[in-house]
């Protein structure tokens, strides 16, 4: 996303296995149910 009305947060995944694929999951997807103001960012390490 470009421009000045457009906002990214930066977020952080901690856990692992089941409850760590369910938020990764769910953050990736929380765009398709809400109309979120906001772009969610997150860092592939």
């Amino acid at each position: 996303m470009v421009g000045l009305t457009n906002k990214q947060v930066r977020i952080c995944m901690v856990g692992y296995k089941f409850m760590g694929k369910a938020h990764s999951h769910a953050n990736r997807d929380v765009s398709f149910f809400f109309d979120l103001k906001v772009e969610s960012v997150s860092d592939k390490h």
